[in-house]
């Protein structure tokens, strides 16, 4: 039966899509909903009762996957851990944890930064054979859950990183420094290829980068764009690079940042890159406090900054991206970013996306599961599906606990399930695949709930019809009266035969 009525409910979509009159685009609530606690302290001390004491930081996302470190009391990590989020959510499997360098069989004893992709997790470590020799640094990766873990660099010690490292599945890009910066970038399977190093042209400038380290970020659609902070002599700038072609300049000190009108950049941050998204905090020369600045589509924007974050009460005072641990504390999935903003007595976490402006998620003070919580981290991995993982702080501001969350983001647009800035046939198709029918939630995919009442049903496709653009247009709703139309045309002309 509920595959016939989802049938029915085909046909109805290709009949109310010709019902969509005259719109207007209106703002939606994008606070997140679904705030929850995945795994607690407690949690990782019953699931190992071996390293007693350990504190998750630098969350992963990657779809109902997760990822993180775990670090015990003395401040050290002892090991990545992956874990899954079950139905119903808050239940969690712990189901591997990674402790062994393939290069040189001895224990990890610094594991840096970890990126998560598509099910494989890899990340940047360093092993040593005894407590005084020299660290053996290298990329490695697992992709399942209790599987092998392999190296990404053994078979490359001559050019193996010691500075930064990103990945996207099975591009690797990370930074060595020796008489100067070189940018290696790496395919599973390949040999690495130097992208940049002191003798490279830095656009735009007469100079080479030599000035400084290079630290890198990845994304891109395919995975081979690297974005990293670089320059010369003066000049710092965020740059793009790809195999065999020069870098491309996004921001440097030399230019005007976006609504300014002598204003330069200053104080460059590392990017952060998924996609045609390429997000870095910077401030305005002369100014103190941080801005946040997007490059999307090839158009370089302003974020947010103390005008902006005044909305949330933020006073003449920010600091965007802390972060806790290693990563700056924005994430990034298309054009949907996230970011850490902290001021005086105030610290949350906030959502940005060109169609609705920025939004507060999180902030502290709020309870989550009885727990009040007092500060936030994410990483640029953080954001999967529509989901929001993160680490909050909670209990004793002296000694605090840390606790992985989970946040359900609301679309940025509404019905605009697949995030890629407009509401087409392929969102319909997620839709569809969502459907329960009523009372019978909670859907596979809670971002197609568009009325939040816990299904997918009629209604909710009727808001997802009235937020129909086309590919690649803004979305709109309509106005009351367009979504009157499109109940009396689906009463009158599309009842359910039985």
């Amino acid at each position: 039966m509920q595959n016939r009525y989802k049938q029915d409910w085909y046909r109805r979509i290709c009949l109310m899509l010709l019902a969509v009159t005259a719109t207007q685009s209106i703002a939606f609530n994008t606070r997140a909903s679904g705030l929850s606690i995945v795994i607690s302290e407690s949690d990782l001390d019953l699931a190992f009762p071996a390293l007693s004491g350990l504190k998750p930081l630098s969350m992963l996302a990657d779809g109902d996957e997760f990822a993180f470190l775990a670090f015990d009391q003395s401040g050290f990590n002892d090991a990545v851990i992956r874990g899954s989020i079950d139905n119903p959510p808050g239940q969690v499997v712990v189901q591997d944890a990674v402790t062994l360098s393939p290069d040189t069989g001895d224990a990890f004893t610094a594991i840096l930064s970890q990126q998560f992709h598509q099910g494989r997790l890899s990340f940047f470590g360093l092993s040593r054979s005894t407590p005084d020799s020299p660290p053996d640094f290298g990329i490695f990766y697992q992709d399942t859950p209790g599987g092998p873990i392999l190296s990404v660099t053994q078979n490359y010690a001559g050019n193996r990183p010691n500075a930064e490292y990103a990945a996207s599945f099975d591009y690797y890009a990370w930074s060595r420094f020796t008489t100067g910066p070189e940018l290696y970038q790496l395919q599973t399977g390949g040999v690495p290829a130097l992208l940049i190093d002191q003798s490279t042209p830095v656009p735009g400038s007469p100079g080479e980068f030599f000035e400084g380290n290079i630290n890198v970020g990845i994304g891109g659609q395919s995975g081979a764009t690297t974005a990293f902070i670089g320059g010369y002599t003066g000049v710092e700038g965020i740059y793009h690079a790809l195999k065999n072609q020069s870098p491309r300049l996004i921001a440097n000190t030399n230019m005007i940042a976006p609504n300014e009108t002598t204003g330069r950049f200053d104080a460059l941050q590392s990017p952060v890159i998924d996609g045609q998204t390429t997000v870095f905090v910077a401030k305005v020369f002369g100014e103190s406090d941080e801005s946040l600045f997007a490059e999307i589509d090839g158009e370089l924007i302003e974020v947010a900054d103390v005008s902006i974050m005044n909305t949330f009460g933020f006073g003449n005072s920010l600091d965007i991206g802390a972060p806790i641990f290693l990563n700056p504390a924005i994430a990034v999935s298309n054009k949907t970013i996230v970011f850490r903003a902290s001021g005086i007595g105030i610290v949350g976490l906030y959502q940005y996306h060109p169609a609705t402006g920025v939004s507060e998620i999180v902030r502290n003070g709020d309870i989550v599961d009885g727990l009040t919580l007092t500060d936030f981290d994410i990483t640029p991995d953080s954001i999967a599906d529509g989901r929001l993982i993160f680490n909050a702080t909670y209990g004793d501001p002296l000694a605090p606990d840390i606790g992985i969350f989970s946040a359900t983001l609301v679309a940025s647009l509404p019905a605009d399930l697949d995030g890629d800035g407009d509401v087409d046939d392929a969102d319909f198709g997620l839709a569809f695949a969502a459907f329960t029918g009523p009372g019978n939630g909670p859907s596979s995919n809670p971002l197609a709930d568009l009325d939040n009442d816990g299904d997918v049903d009629d209604a909710d496709f009727g808001l997802a019809f009235a937020a129909f653009t086309g590919p690649g247009q803004a979305a709109n709703v309509p106005e009351p009266g367009a979504l009157v139309v499109m109940g009396v045309v689906g009463a009158a002309g599309l009842r359910r035969r039985r």
